[in-house]
């Protein structure tokens, strides 16, 4: 079991090494989350909204993330809000790193940006 900074007692990867996404699935007491983190140098398309999607239903989580080092395609957009997958792009990446690095102003939000930021940005 993981306890990490961000309250998830369970972390565990999913998918292939060595490719540049990085699949998760992620526990806390309370919910489940199927995570796709994928490094590209152009925008995020709906492949990886499906794949999110699948994950999700296939794991049997309550929520699901596609996180990405650049944007979305307004296609990916569209996919995601149609199947409530939440989006995160370079921007709200960006956002979460200050916030992290400044604990008093995150009024105590779990998230799981830390370990997607790992994924994306290799540090």
């Amino acid at each position: 079991m993981l306890r990490n900074s961000n309250g998830f007692l369970k972390v565990r990867t999913i998918g292939k090494a060595g490719d540049f996404d990085c699949a998760l699935i992620m526990q806390n007491s309370k919910e489940k989350i199927a995570v796709q983190a994928k490094r590209y140098r152009s925008k995020t398309g709906v492949k990886a909204v499906q794949e999110t999607a699948s994950a999700r239903k296939f794991y049997g989580c309550t929520k699901a993330i596609v996180a990405t080092n650049s944007y979305f395609t307004v296609p990916a957009k569209k996919l995601a809000k149609a199947n409530n997958i939440e989006l995160w792009d370079r921007s709200n990446l960006i956002e979460s790193l200050t916030l992290s690095r400044k604990p008093e102003q995150s009024n105590g939000i779990v998230q799981p940006h830390g370990i997607v930021q790992r994924c994306l940005f290799r540090y």
